[in-house]
């Protein structure tokens, strides 16, 4: 099975970020095929931002993505570019906090993710890795062993101080059992 995700976002929401470490646990602690291309905006920070991410059983033929299996957004701007990109009944999650739209053609999942960050850790920032968690919650695209482990690997090649690593990890676990509450509920069981 092959599955297509774009992340989108402006500079500076840790988009990238979320495609690399997507990628690396689907190779590294999955054993999966994957490719993760990043785009970027000419603004520094607040310009698109896109990293989007193929995971397959099989061989990988092409990296690019033109029609995702999956799209998660996380700025409004981001939503007005992609959401055309996304295929018939394909799945996008979204923040709360981008103005609603009608579209019928998709499965969409609003998250809270950017409140729950202000909240929950004081800060906007840990909102890509709540989105990231929510995303396995939903999907099991990977399990919540190989994301997590992913997740330290990169933040010991970051060298981040020991608070800041904790609270990614608790990001992304919380994203991860609301990710499961919204499949649960959204299944109707």
């Amino acid at each position: 099975m092959t599955t297509q995700i774009q992340f989108v976002g402006s500079g500076g929401q840790g988009i990238v970020l979320l495609g690399f470490i997507l990628s690396r646990a689907a190779v590294v602690y999955e054993e999966k095929n994957a490719t993760n291309i990043q785009s970027y905006g000419s603004r520094v920070r607040g310009g698109s931002t896109v990293s989007d991410v193929i995971i397959s059983d099989s061989e990988i033929v092409c990296p690019i993505i033109t029609n995702p299996d999956i799209l998660v957004i996380m700025s409004e701007e981001s939503l007005e570019e992609f959401i055309s990109n996304l295929k018939k009944g394909g799945l996008l999650l979204i923040d709360e906090s981008i103005k609603t739209f009608s579209e019928k053609n998709f499965r969409i999942f609003r998250i809270p993710a950017i409140k729950i960050a202000e909240s929950e850790f004081k800060s906007k920032t840990p909102a890509n890795l709540i989105m990231l968690g929510t995303l396995i919650g939903i999907t099991d695209i990977v399990s919540e062993e190989s994301i997590l482990n992913a997740l330290l690997d990169v933040m010991l090649e970051l060298d981040l101080r020991e608070s800041v690593k904790e609270r990614n990890i608790q990001a992304l676990i919380r994203g991860v059992k609301l990710g499961r509450e919204l499949a649960k509920k959204n299944s109707g069981s």
